[in-house]
């Protein structure tokens, strides 16, 4: 069973980007996030990871884990488990028509689970920040 097209969900914030190649929307999408104060702390590559230890053939998908480092220190001195909700993660598909979908998870539906008030207001920044990096990319 392989992997199917990547599509908007109730927990992400997504788009899709047409005529730019895959390895591109990933740089834009690192520039993005720099942009709204956000580094990259890692890459998963899915495609090669499934090759390599279940010799599966996969469309290009990569993981990118984003952290606004600020941002991260105000939520972990909140809450300190908060640290198992980071970092954040971004998904970037090539789909069957050769467009390229882009994921991130939404903090508000993530930190819904948590009940607390005072980080709603934390996740709400992000959340913005984070839609402000895909409507970069649509531009």
């Amino acid at each position: 069973m392989a992997i199917p097209n990547l599509t908007p969900s109730t927990f992400t914030l997504h788009t899709t980007i047409n005529n730019r190649n895959f390895k591109t929307v990933i740089e834009d999408t690192t520039v993005a996030l720099a942009s709204q104060g956000f580094g990259v702390l890692n890459t998963i590559d899915i495609q090669a990871t499934m090759k390599a230890k279940l010799d599966k053939a996969e469309r290009p998908y990569v993981i990118l884990g984003a952290c606004h480092p600020q941002i991260a220190h105000q939520a972990l001195s909140f809450l300190p488990s908060i640290g198992a909700l980071l970092p954040c993660n971004v998904v970037i598909s090539e789909n069957d028509d050769q467009s390229i979908s882009v994921s991130i998870i939404d903090p508000m539906s993530l930190f819904s689970i948590l009940d607390t008030p005072e980080m709603d207001q934390v996740a709400g920044g992000v959340q913005q920040k984070l839609q402000s990096v895909l409507d970069t990319l649509q531009s």
